[in-house]
């Protein structure tokens, strides 16, 4: 009797359909997504999502600038979250606070945003005009396909 055998057809998405710009910057992200919004002519806006106050769980920043004209956003992303825990010990007054800092991408820990953007969309004037915002510390394209491909830049 013959076997029936069954294949999986699996569909990898390893193509890339965005561009994505580690930003290392001490300001805000407000602040930040302002002054990208003035060399950029675009219209970030913050995304508020609404987080569960029972379990204390946070969630990283982002501003979206969706176009009318296609159906891919540009996006900034925070790369770090502070979380404040309070810790009770028995030989002290008053709870400890404890400030922790978690990472989006591990692999970056020292990168403070992401600018997704569609791809082709990060010309070489629009690069340098970010890295002239004097807020920005340094600004560059992330080539790496193991980063564009991490399953926390992905919000939808």
């Amino acid at each position: 009797m013959p076997q029936k055998r069954f294949f999986l057809d699996i569909e990898t998405e390893d193509d890339v359909v965005f561009d994505l710009l580690a930003i290392h910057s001490p300001a805000e992200d407000f602040f930040l997504a302002f002054k990208l919004n003035e060399v950029l002519n675009s219209l970030l806006i913050k995304v508020i999502e609404h987080s569960d106050s029972s379990n204390n769980t946070g969630y990283f920043n982002r501003f979206v600038w969706e176009q009318n004209s296609g159906d891919f956003s540009w996006e900034l992303i925070a790369n770090h979250f502070f979380q404040n825990e309070k810790k009770e010990q028995l030989s002290q007054l008053f709870p400890i606070e404890i400030e922790k800092k978690i990472t989006l991408i591990d692999r970056l820990p020292k990168v403070d945003y992401f600018l997704k953007v569609p791809e082709n969309s990060l010309t070489t004037a629009r690069l340098s005009a970010i890295q002239a915002i004097n807020e920005v510390e340094m600004a560059y394209k992330i080539n790496e396909p193991k980063v564009k491909l991490n399953p926390n830049l992905i919000f939808d």
